[in-house]
């Protein structure tokens, strides 16, 4: 009897080990992965000029393709004078809202988020009354969703080495 506890303790440690180095990777992936969208070049000029992201009625919102790829379109706002912007990646004019983002940890897992006082305006699901939904939150969301499941195959695989 003293075998099998020893040996069921060792495995939870294991576990737990197995998890919480998976838990930290999936937080550092998922922090890279909201620099990138958070890493527009479009000029400032132009965004203040042609306004591709407020809510009028000369602007619309169409998904055009990027690419060969079946999967590769891409949602993006047009004005009335046929310039059109990507929603994702958010621009970079000065980097402040990069460089608000925050990863703690909170119990076992950790939790994302932006300081900044302007962030909560422009990554606000729906986006606001003056302006589109940009999608941040769900592009993250469907990251999160794919980490989970890369992060619970790791964890099994790595317990049934052992």
């Amino acid at each position: 009897m003293g075998k099998l506890s020893s040996r069921l303790r060792s495995r939870a440690r294991n576990a737990r080990r197995s998890i919480q180095s998976e838990s930290k990777d999936m937080a550092e992936r998922m922090r890279k992965h909201a620099i990138r969208l958070t890493s527009g070049s479009i000029p400032k000029s132009d965004i203040q000029r042609y306004h591709f992201f407020a809510r009028y009625s000369s602007t619309t919102t169409q998904v055009f393709s990027t690419g060969r790829r079946p999967n590769s379109r891409k949602k993006m706002r047009v004005t009335a004078r046929g310039m059109s912007a990507p929603l994702l990646p958010i621009n970079k004019h000065d980097g402040t809202l990069q460089r608000s983002l925050r990863v703690i940890r909170v119990g076992e897992g950790y939790r994302l988020f932006f300081t900044s006082p302007f962030a909560k305006y422009i990554l606000r699901t729906g986006g606001t009354k003056w302006m589109v939904d940009r999608g941040f939150w769900h592009e993250m969301q469907k990251l999160a969703s794919n980490e989970r499941k890369r992060a619970a195959k790791n964890v099994s695989r790595a317990l049934r080495k052992r």
